[in-house]
């Protein structure tokens, strides 16, 4: 059915005006969000003054403030303790990486790779710093449990399940290694 045939003309603008001065007249007033505290940041919304002269490996004190930009609640400068070591020298866990280079099968050669140190970690700047390593084309798998899988299973293709290539798994695995050619 047809609005202006069950309704008689401009009654229709007229709810809609009603409906809109209405929603005009609620005020809406939201529920106020607490601050994080400002201790709670990661360190990248920190300044810190570090000690350079301090001894490597030993624990030391930094003063940080959290940036300017940064909304919290709380005391806005903090003394944090961590050892003393500069970002590049953290253990691999506490930084990430990724080769600025394409890395190569078989590549012998070390490629550059951009590392930055992990968000909650405090060490001596610059936080990004470039490191050469091997590319990793094991996804962090064994090389060793890799080559036993492969010298002892490998016509079943359990070495490629181990290393996550499931689809050459399978074709190791239903082909019988490639007729014992890939067992070889």
């Amino acid at each position: 059915e047809r609005w202006d045939v069950i309704m008689p003309q401009g009654s229709l603008a007229t709810i809609c005006a009603v409906i809109l001065a209405t929603a005009e007249a609620t005020s809406y007033n939201p529920v106020p969000v607490p601050k994080p505290q400002c201790q709670d940041h990661s360190m990248e919304h920190f300044n810190c003054a570090f000690n350079f002269s301090c001894r490597a490996g030993m624990p030391v004190m930094a003063s940080c403030a959290i940036a300017s930009n940064v909304t919290c609640s709380g005391e806005r400068t903090v003394n944090i303790t961590h050892r003393c070591a500069y970002c590049y020298q953290l253990p691999a866990h506490q930084h990430t990486c990724k080769a600025k280079d394409p890395c190569v099968t078989g590549a012998a050669t070390p490629v550059v790779h951009e590392c930055t140190a992990v968000r909650d970690v405090l060490c001596l700047p610059p936080r990004s710093f470039q490191k050469l390593s091997t590319c990793d084309f094991t996804s962090g798998k064994s090389w060793r449990v890799a080559t036993i899988l492969s010298v002892v299973l490998g016509g079943f293709g359990a070495d490629r399940f181990y290393l996550g290539h499931v689809g050459w798994g399978s074709l190791k695995l239903f082909s019988f290694g490639g007729l014992g050619l890939w067992a070889l």
